[in-house]
C-alpha cells in the first residue's frame, strides 16, 4: 500500500509540471506557423513595397516627383497668368482711350478733325500719360513672352530673336536712347519686366538661365539619387539599368517626363494665342498712342492761350471805349487857344494809351506764338519718339510660325511669288525689295521737320507776296530721316494714325497761326491808322491855335 500510495503522491506531484510542459507545447505548435507567417508577411511586403515603389519609405521617390512635378507646372501656370494679365492691361488701356475720349473722329465737311474730348483728363492723367504707360506694358509684355517661350522651348530650332534694345522713358525728345540716369536704373527695370514671371527662367540665387525640360532633367536626377540611397541591402538587387534605379522608378519617370512634355506642348500653344491676341490688338494701340498723345497737347496749347486770349479781349474791349472817348474829347473848339493846356493832356493820353495797348498787343501776339511753337514742338517730338520706339517694339513681337509645331497644327509651303508680285516688289533703281527672315522690309516716310516752325519773314505781312511765291518752289521740304522696319499689319496701321494724327495737329496749329497773325495784325494796323489820324487832327487844331494866338496888326 505504501508503495501504490508513493506512486500516487509522485504522479500527483507531476501532474502539473506535465500539464505546463504540455501547454507550453500547445502554445508553441500554434505560435510557430503564426509566427512564421507573419514574418514572411512582413518580408513579402517590404519585398512588394521596394519592388514598386509604395509604402512610406519606398513611396517616397514618387512623392517627391509629383511634388516636385506640380512645382513646376504651377510656376507655368504663374507665368500664363503674368503674360495674359498683362495682355488684359493693354486692352484696359485701349478702352480707357476709347471712354474718355468719347466718339473721337467727327465727320465735316468730307474731312475728319479732331474732337477735343478728354484733353484735360489725358493732359492730368498721373502718374504717366496713357502712350507712355502703354509703351511700357508693351515692353513689359513682349519680354515676359519671349522669355517664358524660351523657358518652354516653344521656339522652332535655329531660331533667334535679336534682344529689343533698351528704350527711353522720356517722350518729349527726339531720340530713344536712354539717358545717362536710365542707364543706372535699367537694370532694376529689366529684373522689375521679367519679375512678373516670378521664378521662370532662372535659377534660385542666380543669373543662369534654365528651361522647363531642363528643370525636369534636373528633377529627376535628384529623385533617382534619393532612390538610390534607399535601396541598399537585399534591395540593392532591385536596381538595374544605365541609371542603377529600380525598374518602376524607370516607367514611372517615362510615364511622368511624357505628362510633362504634353503639359509643356499645352503651355506652348496657350503662349502663342496669347502672343497672337497681341498681335491684334497691336493694330488698335496706336489709336490710343497717337490719339491721347494729340489730345493732350491740343488741352495744354488751349490751356495756356485761353487766358492770355481773355486777358486781352478784356483790355482790347476798354481800349475801344477809351478810343472812343479821346474822340469824342477831340472838339473843334480846341483850336482856341486858351484850350492848349487841355489839347496837350489829351493828346499825352492818347498817345500813352496807344503805346499801352500796341505793347499789349505784340507781347500777347508773341507769347501766344510762342506757347503754340513749344508746344507744337513739343508734339513733334512725342510723336517721332513715339513712332521710332512703336516701329522698334512692333518689329520685335512674335509671329504665329516662329513657335514649334504643335499637335493639329497644319503644315502648309510657303507658296513662292509669281512673277506679277515680284514686278511690284522691284525698287526705283532697279532691284527688288529687301526681305528678311521676318519677312519684307519697308521704309517708312518721314515728317517735316519745318511743319511747326513759326517763319516770320515768310509771312505777306512782311514780305512782297511775288518773292515768297518765288521762295516756296525753290525750297526743298526738310523731312525726318525715314525708318526701316519689316512690314505688317500693325507697322502699317501705326504709321497711318501718326500721319493721320499729324495732318490733324498741323492743321489746327495753321489755323492757330493764322488766327494770332491776322486778328493781332489787323489790331496793330487799326492803331497805327488811328494814330496817324488822330496825329492829323491834333496838328490842325495846334495850327488853328498858333495862328489865333499871334497878334493882330492894324493898317493906317
Amino acid at each position: 500500500m505504501k508503495y501504490i500510495d508513493a506512486k500516487f503522491t509522485k504522479c500527483k506531484e507531476q501532474r502539473p509540471k506535465i500539464v505546463t510542459d504540455l501547454l507550453a507545447d500547445a502554445e508553441k505548435r500554434r505560435d510557430d506557423p503564426f509566427n512564421t507567417f507573419e514574418g514572411k508577411y512582413a518580408e513579402a511586403n517590404t519585398s512588394l513595397a521596394a519592388k514598386e515603389g509604395l509604402g512610406k519609405v519606398f513611396g517616397k521617390p514618387k512623392r517627391m516627383l509629383q511634388d516636385q512635378l506640380k512645382e513646376e507646372m504651377s510656376k507655368c501656370d504663374k507665368a500664363q497668368k503674368a503674360v495674359d494679365d498683362l495682355l488684359e492691361k493693354l486692352r484696359e488701356l485701349y478702352e480707357e482711350y476709347l471712354r474718355e475720349s468719347g466718339k473721337r473722329l467727327d465727320s465735316t465737311a468730307g474731312t475728319k478733325t479732331m474732337k477735343r474730348i478728354g484733353g484735360k483728363y489725358f493732359l492730368e492723367r498721373k502718374p504717366q500719360t496713357l502712350s507712355l504707360e502703354i509703351r511700357i506694358t508693351l515692353i513689359t509684355l513682349r519680354n515676359c513672352i519671349v522669355k517664358y517661350a524660351e523657358y518652354l522651348g516653344g521656339f522652332k530650332e535655329g531660331f533667334t530673336l535679336e534682344e529689343l534694345i533698351r528704350i527711353t522713358q522720356i517722350e518729349n525728345k527726339e531720340d530713344i536712347a536712354l539717358t545717362e540716369e536710365e542707364e543706372k536704373l535699367d537694370p532694376e527695370r529689366k529684373l522689375e519686366e521679367l519679375r512678373k514671371l516670378q521664378t521662370i527662367g532662372y535659377e534660385a540665387g542666380t543669373d543662369k538661365d534654365v528651361v522647363f525640360m531642363t528643370a525636369l532633367d534636373t528633377i529627376e536626377n535628384n529623385i533617382k539619387e534619393s532612390a538610390r540611397k534607399l535601396y541598399i541591402g537585399e534591395n540593392a538587387s532591385l536596381l538595374q539599368g544605365p541609371d542603377k534605379i529600380p525598374e518602376y522608378l524607370e516607367n514611372y519617370l517615362k510615364a511622368t517626363h511624357n505628362q510633362a512634355d504634353e503639359f509643356r506642348i499645352s503651355c506652348v500653344r496657350n503662349l502663342r494665342k496669347t502672343s497672337n491676341s497681341l498681335s491684334v490688338l497691336a493694330e488698335k494701340l496706336p489709336e490710343a498712342v497717337y490719339g491721347s498723345i494729340e489730345l493732350m497737347m491740343l488741352e495744354k496749347i488751349e490751356r495756356g492761350t485761353q487766358v492770355l486770349e481773355a486777358h486781352y479781349e478784356r483790355q482790347f474791349a476798354t481800349n475801344e471805349i477809351e478810343k472812343k472817348q479821346d474822340l469824342n474829347d477831340l472838339r473843334p473848339n480846341l483850336s482856341n487857344p486858351a484850350c492848349k493846356e487841355e489839347l496837350i493832356k489829351l493828346n499825352t493820353k492818347a498817345t500813352n494809351r496807344f503805346d499801352t495797348f500796341t505793347a499789349l498787343i505784340d507781347q500777347t501776339q508773341f507769347k501766344l506764338l510762342d506757347i503754340l511753337r513749344t508746344s507744337s514742338q513739343e508734339y513733334f517730338f512725342i510723336i517721332l519718339n513715339t513712332t521710332k520706339a512703336g516701329i522698334l517694339i512692333y518689329s520685335s513681337l512674335l509671329f504665329n510660325d516662329e513657335f514649334i509645331l504643335l499637335p493639329g497644327d497644319d503644315v502648309s509651303e510657303k507658296k513662292h511669288l509669281n512673277i506679277k508680285n515680284l514686278l511690284v516688289q522691284r525698287e526705283k533703281e532697279g532691284g527688288y525689295v529687301e526681305r528678311t527672315n521676318r519677312g519684307q522690309k519697308e521704309k517708312w516716310k518721314g515728317l517735316s521737320k519745318i511743319a511747326f516752325k513759326i517763319d516770320f519773314a515768310s509771312r505777306p505781312e512782311y514780305k512782297k507776296e511775288e518773292k515768297l511765291e518765288e521762295e516756296k518752289k525753290s525750297a526743298e521740304p526738310e523731312i525726318t530721316e525715314g525708318i526701316e522696319s519689316i512690314k505688317t499689319s500693325y507697322h502699317k496701321m501705326l504709321i497711318k494714325q501718326r500721319d493721320e494724327s499729324f495732318h490733324r495737329f498741323k492743321s489746327f496749329f495753321d489755323d492757330k497761326l493764322n488766327r494770332y497773325f491776322t486778328v493781332y495784325n489787323t489790331h496793330r494796323v487799326a492803331e497805327y491808322k488811328f494814330k496817324e489820324s488822330w496825329e492829323k487832327n491834333v496838328k490842325v487844331l495846334q495850327s488853328k491855335q498858333d495862328i489865333k494866338s499871334q497878334p493882330s496888326f492894324q493898317y493906317h
